[in-house]
């Protein structure tokens, strides 16, 4: 698809670029994904109103790059990262207090689970706005090392057994985009 395609759209989702590979940080692919990005924003005319969805990695860093390059203001670019990583905070969450307490999922909702900075290996969890189902106790430090570390390894395992995360994100992009229209 040529870049004139997206003209009069309301919303743009950004994707172009190399997935990450086992063993490769995010950040790996600046220099491969930002020459992507700066052709593709050279050709770019946009009127300012449209949304600008980026999911492309480094998403961060493409963000600050698209708000820039296209003069769209931040609110305007939105990196994708943040939600899905809250998203598996969630789920990690649910399964925890699943394994631990046996309540079924279906019982379980996790409100203000949520994950801020940079998308990947330097998000923080904010394990102390979690609310939790009111049978279940508040999370020892232990239970909350663990999911940690478990929300960390996330992504490296299934880039080594699949090859990519792409299920997730596409599901979550269809929700997002939905929450904008």
């Amino acid at each position: 698809t040529h870049v004139t395609a997206v003209r009069g759209s309301d919303i743009i989702v950004y994707a172009a670029g190399r997935t990450i590979k086992p063993g490769e940080s995010r950040e790996s692919l600046l220099v491969e994904n930002g020459l992507i990005a700066k052709s593709i924003s050279d050709e770019l005319i946009l009127n300012g109103t449209e949304t600008f969805i980026t999911i492309s990695n480094p998403v961060d860093v493409l963000n600050t790059f698209f708000s820039r390059k296209l003069g769209l203001p931040n609110s305007r670019v939105i990196g994708f990262g943040g939600m899905l990583d809250a998203a598996r905070f969630r789920c990690l969450i649910s399964r925890y207090v699943k394994s631990e307490f046996g309540l079924a999922i279906s019982e379980i909702e996790i409100k203000k689970a949520h994950v801020l900075g940079q998308h990947g290996q330097f998000m923080t969890p904010l394990f102390d706005h979690i609310e939790l189902p009111v049978d279940v106790p508040k999370l020892s430090d232990t239970d909350l090392n663990a999911i940690r570390k478990a929300l960390d390894a996330i992504v490296p395992r299934l880039i080594r057994i699949r090859g990519c995360a792409d299920f997730a994100p596409s599901a979550h992009i269809s929700r997002l985009i939905e929450s904008l229209l």
